[in-house]
Protein backbone atom coordinates (compact mmCIF):
# COMPACT_ATOMS: atom_id res chain seq x y z
CA UNK A 1 0.00 0.00 0.00
CA UNK A 2 2.58 2.35 0.68
CA UNK A 3 3.92 2.56 -2.41
CA UNK A 4 0.76 2.49 -4.48
CA UNK A 5 1.71 6.13 -5.94
CA UNK A 6 5.38 6.08 -6.76
CA UNK A 7 5.11 5.41 -10.53
CA UNK A 8 2.51 8.49 -10.95
CA UNK A 9 3.70 11.42 -12.39
CA UNK A 10 4.48 13.87 -9.91
CA UNK A 11 4.57 12.00 -6.62
CA UNK A 12 6.83 13.72 -4.70
CA UNK A 13 7.21 11.80 -1.47
CA UNK A 14 5.46 9.32 0.71
CA UNK A 15 5.29 9.87 4.77
CA UNK A 16 4.07 7.35 7.62
CA UNK A 17 2.76 9.87 10.07
CA UNK A 18 3.96 9.04 13.41
CA UNK A 19 3.56 12.62 14.30
CA UNK A 20 0.07 12.13 14.54
CA UNK A 21 -1.56 9.33 16.92
CA UNK A 22 -3.79 7.19 15.25
CA UNK A 23 -7.73 7.39 15.94
CA UNK A 24 -9.35 5.23 13.91
CA UNK A 25 -12.88 6.20 13.15
CA UNK A 26 -13.13 3.83 9.95
CA UNK A 27 -10.99 0.85 10.97
CA UNK A 28 -8.09 2.01 9.48
CA UNK A 29 -4.63 1.75 11.81
CA UNK A 30 -2.35 3.73 9.75
CA UNK A 31 -1.56 7.12 9.25
CA UNK A 32 0.01 7.67 5.32
CA UNK A 33 0.35 10.25 3.00
CA UNK A 34 1.55 10.95 -0.42
CA UNK A 35 2.34 13.90 -1.43
CA UNK A 36 2.70 15.34 -5.54
CA UNK A 37 4.48 17.93 -7.03
CA UNK A 38 3.79 19.59 -10.42
CA UNK A 39 5.76 21.92 -12.74
CA UNK A 40 2.91 24.65 -12.28
CA UNK A 41 3.56 25.07 -8.90
CA UNK A 42 0.28 22.95 -7.62
CA UNK A 43 0.49 19.81 -6.16
CA UNK A 44 -1.67 17.34 -4.22
CA UNK A 45 -2.04 15.25 -0.71
CA UNK A 46 -3.82 12.43 -0.38
CA UNK A 47 -4.07 10.55 2.82
CA UNK A 48 -5.64 7.61 4.57
CA UNK A 49 -6.10 7.19 7.86
CA UNK A 50 -8.20 6.31 10.86
CA UNK A 51 -9.93 10.09 10.52
CA UNK A 52 -9.73 11.06 6.54
CA UNK A 53 -13.10 10.71 4.93
CA UNK A 54 -13.21 7.39 3.73
CA UNK A 55 -15.06 4.56 4.84
CA UNK A 56 -12.12 1.10 4.08
CA UNK A 57 -8.68 1.07 3.19
CA UNK A 58 -9.43 1.30 -0.70
CA UNK A 59 -10.26 4.68 -0.38
CA UNK A 60 -8.23 8.06 -0.15
CA UNK A 61 -8.99 11.90 1.04
CA UNK A 62 -7.43 14.69 -1.65
CA UNK A 63 -6.62 17.83 -0.99
CA UNK A 64 -4.99 20.53 -3.85
CA UNK A 65 -2.19 22.21 -2.29
CA UNK A 66 0.34 24.69 -3.44
CA UNK A 67 3.84 24.40 -2.63
CA UNK A 68 6.08 27.18 -1.77
CA UNK A 69 9.66 27.78 -2.71
CA UNK A 70 10.72 27.32 0.76
CA UNK A 71 9.45 23.46 -0.10
CA UNK A 72 6.32 24.38 2.54
CA UNK A 73 2.93 23.87 1.02
CA UNK A 74 -0.78 25.65 1.44
CA UNK A 75 -4.09 24.53 1.02
CA UNK A 76 -6.14 25.85 -2.07
CA UNK A 77 -10.07 26.03 -2.40
CA UNK A 78 -10.43 25.57 -6.35
CA UNK A 79 -13.04 24.44 -8.72
CA UNK A 80 -11.00 21.21 -8.12
CA UNK A 81 -11.45 20.70 -4.62
CA UNK A 82 -14.10 23.05 -3.52
CA UNK A 83 -14.62 22.17 0.18
CA UNK A 84 -10.81 21.89 0.39
CA UNK A 85 -10.60 18.23 0.42
CA UNK A 86 -12.35 15.48 -1.23
CA UNK A 87 -13.19 12.57 0.74
CA UNK A 88 -14.28 8.72 -0.29
CA UNK A 89 -12.41 8.90 -3.73
CA UNK A 90 -10.83 5.58 -4.84
CA UNK A 91 -7.56 5.51 -7.18
CA UNK A 92 -9.02 5.68 -10.03
CA UNK A 93 -10.68 8.84 -9.14
CA UNK A 94 -7.28 10.16 -6.89
CA UNK A 95 -5.63 9.93 -10.71
CA UNK A 96 -8.31 11.97 -12.39
CA UNK A 97 -7.89 14.66 -9.96
CA UNK A 98 -4.10 14.89 -9.80
CA UNK A 99 -4.72 14.84 -13.68
CA UNK A 100 -6.47 17.51 -13.16
CA UNK A 101 -4.80 19.77 -10.76
CA UNK A 102 -1.22 18.75 -13.19
CA UNK A 103 -3.47 20.46 -16.19
CA UNK A 104 -4.78 23.63 -14.80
Amino acid sequence: MRDIFNNIKGFHMFKERTDVPIMSLNGIEHNYQWFFKFDNGSGASVIQNGIAYVDNIKEFEIAEIEWNKDGRWNLVFTDICQDGVLGHCSFEEILEVLNKIESK
